[in-house]
């Protein structure tokens, strides 16, 4: 008995997280201050992705961490499932964001999102930051990349 109450309640805590992550992702929720201040020499945890208008919470696992350096840089790594390193250039423009130039190990890592993460990286145009998040977008304006301040 108290294996199934403990499971229901791992269930709602689920659907809880879920839903909050879905409401307070949704671009009309983010304020639209340009804050590109705050990106220089600041590091992010990647949480969640869009795939086609439904958020994807990433795995507590798959651990995936981007750092933007004051010298245009960026930095990062997966750990957890996967053990990949990567860095770049990212260029700003206000709230518009070109990421260029990127590298990364190579470790296979078939559990982990961390390919899917690399790709849509490289093809993100613009960002949100509000206190907790960072935000990238797609050339449609769809959210792409969600991530939370570490």
């Amino acid at each position: 008995m108290g294996k199934f109450i403990m499971g229901k309640i791992i269930q709602f805590l689920i659907i809880v997280m879920s839903i909050s992550i879905y409401i307070c992702c949704t671009k009309d929720n983010i304020s639209p201050t340009n804050r590109t201040d705050e990106l220089i020499n600041s590091s992010w945890q990647f949480v969640a992705f869009d795939s086609a208008g439904v958020i994807i919470k990433v795995d507590i696992a798959d651990t995936i961490y981007l750092t933007f350096k004051s010298s245009k840089l960026i930095e990062g790594e997966a750990k957890g499932l996967c053990n990949n390193k990567y860095n770049g250039i990212f260029y700003l423009d206000n709230n518009k964001i070109r990421i260029d130039s990127l590298i990364s190990t190579e470790a296979a890592c078939p559990d982990s999102r961390y390919w899917d993460y690399f790709l849509m990286l490289q093809n993100v145009n613009s960002f949100c930051i509000d206190d907790l998040c960072l935000y990238m977008y797609s050339y449609d304006d769809s959210i792409k990349l969600i991530f939370e301040r570490r």
